[in-house]
């Protein structure tokens, strides 16, 4: 089975399973949020009517979930992150990537 990756919108390739967490944009009532990191916006297809109504707009939440377009996520899981500093989170997955490329140079 294969794990879900920490992506940035940016980022995201379809067919990929992802964890992406950003700020809700906005939602509807037909089952989709509008998320962005930072980097990107995503639609973000929502597993059930009741995570839709726990869905804040404005408030951070986890997607977990696999990449079906361009820009869409179905989501398996959607977590609230309430509290999350966005910015430290951003800076931290900015270092992630650059320790995983400079990883990946020194093997080549």
């Amino acid at each position: 089975m294969e794990h879900a990756r920490p992506r940035f919108i940016r980022d995201m390739r379809e067919g990929e399973k992802v964890s992406v967490v950003g700020l809700v944009v906005s939602k509807s009532e037909t089952g989709y949020v509008i998320l962005d990191d930072g980097t990107g916006q995503a639609t973000v297809l929502v597993p059930s009517d009741d995570v839709l109504r726990s869905i804040r707009p404005g408030e951070p939440i986890r997607v977990i979930g696999s990449v079906i377009g361009e820009g869409e996520i179905r989501s398996y899981l959607v977590q609230p992150m309430k509290g999350l500093d966005m910015e430290l989170y951003r800076e931290y997955m900015k270092l992630r990537e650059k320790l995983k490329r400079e990883k990946d140079d020194n093997q080549t």
